[in-house]
């Protein structure tokens, strides 16, 4: 999968540079979340804004994405959706589950309140 990885303190930016996430590449995105994770960088920034199409692979590999940083106590924020992709996520109601932001900045926004929050909700206990 053709993609590029920029690492910062806080989060990680998983660009996709495929114009397509079906079954040919997904098993890709999975295992590259995979590494990131366990090298520990587990706050991802995934940014999909030069995806063209995905398939049911495509959201299935997003779910296993989102299910790896919330496993590994980080955070998955998808943004750069075009409008297809965006509206394939809400029918199939991933809208619900996965955290979504319409730009970068928008979504390292939503990355830091989670954290927040996380944070927060940690000392209350």
């Amino acid at each position: 999968m053709k993609s590029t990885i920029e690492k910062n303190e806080r989060y990680t930016i998983f660009s996709i540079k495929e114009k397509n996430l079906t079954s040919h590449n997904s098993s890709d995105l999975k295992s590259e979340i995979a590494i990131l994770v366990a090298e520990g960088y587990n706050s991802i920034l995934l940014n999909l804004s030069e995806l063209e199409f995905m398939d049911s692979s495509g959201l299935g590999a997003l779910l296993n994405a989102d299910r790896t940083t919330k496993e590994n106590n980080g955070f998955l924020v998808i943004y750069g959706l075009n409008e297809n992709n965006g509206n394939l996520i809400r029918i199939a109601k991933l809208d619900k589950v996965l955290i979504i932001a319409p730009t970068q900045k928008e979504a390292i926004d939503l990355l830091i309140l989670e954290e927040l929050e996380r944070d927060l909700s940690a000392e209350d206990i």
